[in-house]
């Protein structure tokens, strides 16, 4: 069973413009426990590709551990002061 559909926003500060659309929309970047849609593709090339984003370089990191690094600041204390102590390095190195 894949996963549930998005919740549509109910948020009242959000304008939707008179658009039908737009409260589904908001739900697709409001709901947790999705997979981003590159995870569920099964693609040869598209695998191949995220292997190569994910190993490639910024500020001496690669994009999974800056990925890893960013998820932290939600983790437990110890893994979000980490994290921060090297977003601080990197945003003070600037």
């Amino acid at each position: 069973m894949g996963p549930s559909p998005p919740v549509p926003c109910v948020d009242s500060s959000v304008s939707h413009s008179g658009s039908d659309e737009a409260p589904l929309l908001c739900g697709l970047f409001t709901n947790e426990g999705v997979e981003p849609k590159i995870d569920r593709i099964d693609n040869e090339e598209v695998e191949k590709f995220k292997a190569q984003m994910l190993a490639s370089q910024h500020e001496g990191r690669t994009v999974a551990e800056w990925t890893r690094i960013i998820r932290d600041l939600n983790g437990d204390d110890a893994k979000a002061v980490h994290a921060a102590s090297v977003l601080k390095t990197v945003y003070d190195s600037l």
